[in-house]
């Protein structure tokens, strides 16, 4: 789902950014046995008034079995993966 706010061109680490997406959208698929997975982008202009300045943002959606509230901080260590529901 491409967002009319999405801009049609980024400068960006190609491959940091291919990762980062690969990776958030086979995590979604490996977790979701029933429902959907949706990716959504869009972004905007800086309102700071810097000319080819924004954002792009990029959302994974899914209707997977998510992450166990108290295990929402191991998503942010180096090799964690929380469990199941």
């Amino acid at each position: 789902d491409v967002d009319s706010t999405a801009p049609q061109g980024f400068t960006s680490d190609y491959t940091r950014v291919k990762q980062i997406a690969k990776n958030l959208v086979a995590n979604a698929i490996k977790f979701t046995d029933q429902g959907a997975v949706t990716v959504r982008i869009s972004g905007s202009s800086d309102t700071s008034g810097t000319p080819g300045e924004g954002y792009l943002a990029l959302a994974v959606v899914d209707t997977g079995i998510g992450i166990d509230e108290k295990d929402h901080n191991l998503i942010f260590e180096s090799f964690q993966q929380a469990g199941r529901g």
